[in-house]
């Protein structure tokens, strides 16, 4: 059919889907938002008025509280000997018959605005008090963000026995006076 029409005849169906096509774009977009600006303004001025301007500026700073707690969380500091991820380490491996064998920092990221440095941890022994350690580094001690784990088996040559490393990534935030230049 389409190759019966004259370009004359195709252009005005063009245009005239042309049309349709905007007719739809203003109806179920243009005119939606601008409803929706239209509410927004009356909305905040009714805000305004009922002094709810106070109320959003707690509420706003109840947020950064609770983000600033967050963020605590995962700071670095080893000046604390229950944040310092070495000696909380060492001790756990002491009294749960492990066998620290590497300490391995690596470089700072950048993420955003926020400084990041992720450590890794290997430690060695059996299987069970190995997940007991990665369970007490996510959800006791709190000395960091345990991003990734890994297990690897190998066959001691001294003994001969099969032994299990597991290495634990953890993450810090830096503060930015702590960042390096």
């Amino acid at each position: 059919m389409a190759n019966n029409l004259s370009y004359k005849q195709k252009l005005k169906l063009v245009g005239l889907g042309a049309l349709l096509v905007l007719f739809l774009c203003y109806r179920f977009s243009i005119c939606r938002t601008i409803d929706e600006y239209h509410k927004y303004q009356q909305e905040s001025a009714a805000d305004l008025l009922s002094g709810g301007d106070a109320s959003s500026g707690g509420a706003i700073q109840a947020r950064a509280d609770h983000v600033g707690e967050l963020m605590s969380l995962y700071q670095l500091d080893t000046l604390r000997p229950e944040k310092n991820l070495l000696a909380v380490v060492s001790d756990y491996c002491k009294f749960n018959n492990l066998q620290l064998k590497e300490y391995k920092p690596f470089g700072f990221s950048r993420t955003d605005s926020i400084s990041v440095l992720t450590r890794t941890v290997t430690v060695s022994g059996a299987f069970i008090p190995c997940l007991k350690f990665v369970n007490a580094m996510e959800n006791l001690h709190r000395i960091g963000r345990v991003s990734a784990t890994e297990f690897k088996t190998y066959k001691d040559p001294q003994d001969k026995k099969l032994k299990l490393d597991c290495t634990i990534y953890i993450q810090n935030i830096i503060d930015s006076n702590h960042e390096p230049r």
